[in-house]
């Protein structure tokens, strides 16, 4: 979670409270920020990505490393 942006970070229920509160008031926050979300899961946790990553790795490997490959 990057706070401020795919959430917010709190260390008490009032903390919890107080946001609540805040994304009640600025409703376009909410959207941006659970956008933001998605993308951020989509990119960082989800098993395609995984996947992307391990299949890079292989062709790294069978092909002894000689060239580069960008990640998409």
């Amino acid at each position: 979670m990057v706070n401020h942006h795919t959430g917010f970070l709190v260390n008490t229920p009032e903390g919890a409270a107080h946001r609540i509160r805040y994304l009640l008031h600025h409703r376009e926050r909410i959207e941006a920020m659970g956008t933001e979300a998605r993308e951020s899961v989509r990119e960082h946790f989800l098993l395609t990505r995984h996947l992307r990553e391990y299949l890079i790795l292989l062709l790294v490997m069978t092909r002894g490393g000689q060239e580069r490959f960008l990640e998409v």
